[in-house]
């Protein structure tokens, strides 16, 4: 892997990381306000909203198409001390994930484990059960039902073969009422899967702190959404937590299941917030649309903002750790320039990234196949700038077109062979523009150098 792609790779996981923070800093703070005008829902489609920005490297494109106007060239341009630290972050990380997603192996190898010993229930249960999932509108028998003597509170498990266990012992007619429209609504909700999809997020981010502290709020909040919803169909509030505290008296730990609860603390803490919900006045839904929309542009200002001061400290950090780069004086040999639309015909032609050894100077180490066209990216130029290259082309008899294309597919070039091969384009108008080497012969030929916008 290049020390170019080991930089890009660092940027993408920290931006999208910084992405991540921000938003769960922003939903921290406007999710209170949701909660107390009585949107849990809303607040908890959020927190899912927020979850799949970690993994959407938003911040880093956005940079990268606009590296030239943000950065003035310099953005994601390469030093001895950015390719450094970009190899010790890209180690560090990949060992980090690789023990974060061991652990989370072994522990689904051990729930694995305890579903290997389940009982089906009886015919009763599985009616009981049966009736509660249809009138919470699940369709088909996909949700199986079994017991087992491994597990110690109810759950449900499995993403693929997803299935509610009980522990085993005796249940009245309304304890299994409870847990059923509590399980089922896990289910429906999809909870299971957002904890895996949070799993996976803080284990590729593990390094920051506001993931981990989004992954707890995942867990939390899925128990507080399914409380919403399932509270009223289940009993009302004194029933529903009654069966609740009376059953899930242990706590299994477990972050591959969707439990009756957690703990204790964690059981006091959701009776006081649906107490709460009870208690809020409900407002419109004008109002919701409205925090939702407060939550949308204060979250797209904040990520804005903080990108534009990752650029600027990106560049800034560039100028202290840059070196500079001496090329070596060349016998001037003077070449005729030429100018031509497109390239002729039967040319084929690839993009190949050069290797930045300053923000103006980038090496390039390409082979040019018979009948082939070779450009680098687009750089920008400003008016003018001088264009530069020193090139060395093997075999020495092949004679090829050196020079530089615009935006609109206009060229600009020379035509040399052999070694040191060096040309100046002067006084050039502003625009993007790219390197290319056309090799209109027959042999296949490799070139080494490097371009220079001065």
């Amino acid at each position: 892997m290049s020390k170019w792609t080991i930089l890009e790779l660092t940027m993408a996981v920290l931006l999208t990381s910084l992405t991540g923070g921000i938003l769960t800093l922003v939903w921290q703070g406007i999710g209170r306000g949701m909660e107390r005008a009585g949107f849990t829902n809303i607040t908890f489609e959020l927190l899912k909203a927020v979850v799949i920005f970690y993994f959407l490297p938003l911040s880093f494109f956005f940079l990268k198409k606009n590296k030239q106007e943000i950065g003035k060239g310099y953005l994601f341009s390469i030093t001895p001390a950015y390719a450094w630290i970009s190899q010790i972050f890209l180690a560090v990380w990949t060992v980090g994930m690789i023990l974060f997603f061991l652990g989370v192996f072994c522990r689904w190898l051990m729930l694995r484990r305890r579903e290997q010993d389940l009982i089906p229930c009886d015919k009763d249960i599985v009616s009981q059960f049966r009736k509660i999932y249809q009138k919470l509108g699940g369709k088909g028998e996909r949700l199986a039902l079994y017991q087992s003597y491994r597990f110690e509170v109810p759950c449900v498990t499995g993403i693929f073969r997803p299935r509610v266990i009980l522990p085993m012992r005796k249940y009245t007619t309304e304890e299994l009422q409870v847990i059923f429209t509590h399980e089922i609504t896990h289910y429906r909700q999809k909870d299971l899967l957002l904890k895996w999809v949070s799993l996976i997020m803080v284990g590729i981010h593990f390094f920051n702190p506001l993931a981990w502290m989004l992954y707890r709020n995942v867990r939390r909040w899925s128990e507080y959404a399914c409380d919403f919803r399932a509270c009223d169909k289940a009993g009302g509030l004194k029933n529903y937590f009654g069966v609740i505290a009376e059953i899930a008296v242990c706590d299994s730990g477990d972050v591959m299941a969707s439990q009756l609860t957690e703990d204790k603390n964690e059981l006091e803490e959701r009776i006081k917030r649906m107490v709460k919900n009870r208690k809020a006045k409900h407002c419109r839904r004008w109002a919701a649309v409205l925090l939702s929309g407060v939550a949308f542009i204060v979250s797209s200002v904040s990520v804005y903002g903080a990108t534009l001061a990752s650029a600027k400290g990106y560049v800034y950090l560039y100028h202290l750790t840059e070196q500079v780069v001496e090329v070596e004086p060349v016998e001037p040999v003077f070449y005729e320039e030429f100018e031509e639309t497109g390239y002729a015909e039967g040319i084929t032609v690839k993009v190949v990234e050069g290797e930045p050894l300053t923000r103006t100077i980038t090496k390039i180490d390409w082979s040019v196949g018979a009948k082939e066209a070779v450009e680098s990216e687009e750089f920008l130029c400003n008016k003018g700038d001088t264009l530069l290259f020193a090139i060395d082309i093997l075999p020495e008899n092949v004679e090829v077109k050196i020079g530089f294309v615009d935006q609109n597919n206009k060229k600009k070039y020379i035509i040399g062979k052999g070694k040191s091969i060096y040309h100046e384009f002067k006084d050039i108008e502003e625009g993007y523009y790219k390197f290319f080497i056309e090799n209109g012969s027959n042999i296949a030929i490799t070139t080494e150098g490097m371009y220079q916008v001065h």
